[in-house]
């Protein structure tokens, strides 16, 4: 999550660099200042929050439940048969496979769900709207139900699937990568 989250830390420190070099107190802009960098860091700690949330919540859990999925099957009460064993072994590990590719997916969900949180929130960034910004402070107003994503509705993010689906299937290669 440090690589992914790399670019809002710089944008911190870069925000937070006039205040080491160039505004004093004496100075007319440090009000300005202080707003500017209190409204960056709220939005990382935001930011944050939601990715906490979802590596917390969704990635770690599941993980945790993969080691509970059982592969094995053994008798209760009386011995089985080579046949009977292996018939029962193959039976359970077919529906632990179902099971871990269903947990697998679902992972695979939080991870592009991360991604894309971190992704929409830079290229916010970009465009001159912060991850507070978007109208409504955070709720949706219109009252569609959409669940809000860095400021941004999630159906309206697809609407950038273009650029933000490339940039998901890129990231999720240097994770592959890093990983291996």
């Amino acid at each position: 999550m440090r690589r992914l989250f790399t670019p809002h830390v710089n944008r911190i420190r870069a925000c937070l660099e006039p205040g080491m070099s160039e505004i004093t107190w004496t100075n007319f802009e440090w009000q300005e200042f202080t707003d500017r960098c209190l409204e960056d860091i709220d939005n990382f700690s935001y930011l944050m929050g939601r990715a906490n949330d979802i590596y917390t919540n969704r990635i770690e859990k599941l993980l945790a439940s993969m080691n509970y999925i059982k592969l094995h099957a053994l008798p209760e009460s009386q011995p089985w048969t080579l046949d009977k064993f292996l018939d029962e072994i193959k039976k359970t590990c077919r529906c632990a496979a179902c099971d871990l590719h269903r947990v697998s997916m679902m992972i695979e969900d939080a991870v592009e769900d991360l991604i894309v949180l971190a992704m929409q929130s830079i290229h916010l960034d970009k465009n001159g709207v912060g991850l507070g910004d978007g109208g409504g402070g955070g709720g949706n107003g219109g009252g569609s139900g959409e669940e809000q994503e860095g400021g941004v509705s999630r159906e309206r993010s697809r609407g950038h699937s273009g650029s933000i689906a490339s940039m998901v299937t890129n990231l999720k290669k240097k994770i592959v990568l890093f990983y291996i």
